[in-house]
């Protein structure tokens, strides 16, 4: 399946996550400008779909919602950033963004907010353990393993 697959991460790149989250969410209410394009080509790779015009990216199929967005994130901040800019995008744009969070390795924190903004979740590993700063908060007791 296709989809538009968005990186917020700490160290990725010399850019931090708040100029990376204010990109997305630029780049997902529509505001657009020449800095912009640049800014998110070094936050996130955009491809362009095969058998489509070459003017038309994965971001403007997004916006029509063909296709989820994808955000790779371990961190419950960013998750929990990342759910308040989509309550904005679909107050401001009318419609139902479709979102799933991939890595989550601390979505046990933020469960009830995803389960109200009905996001879906792929946990990968599905057993994490805290390598990075990132995964410092995983549920180890989630696995039945003592600490």
């Amino acid at each position: 399946m296709v989809a538009l697959h968005v990186v917020l991460h700490r160290g990725l790149t010399k850019v931090s996550v708040s100029t990376q989250i204010a990109t997305l969410r630029r780049l997902l209410l529509g505001l657009e400008d020449s800095k912009l394009g640049e800014a998110f080509k070094a936050v996130s790779k955009v491809h362009t779909i095969p058998m489509r015009p070459r003017s038309m990216s994965l971001i403007s199929v997004y916006m029509q919602g063909a296709i989820p967005l994808i955000v790779k994130t371990n961190n419950a901040d960013i998750i929990a950033t990342v759910l308040a800019v989509k309550a904005e995008v679909e107050t401001s744009n009318k419609h139902k963004m479709r979102l799933v969070f991939m890595g989550a390795a601390e979505a046990h924190l933020v469960v009830s907010e995803l389960r109200n903004a009905d996001v879906g979740v792929i946990l990968t590993p599905p057993r994490s353990f805290p390598y990075t700063w990132d995964h410092r908060r995983v549920c180890v007791l989630c696995y039945g393993i003592s600490a």
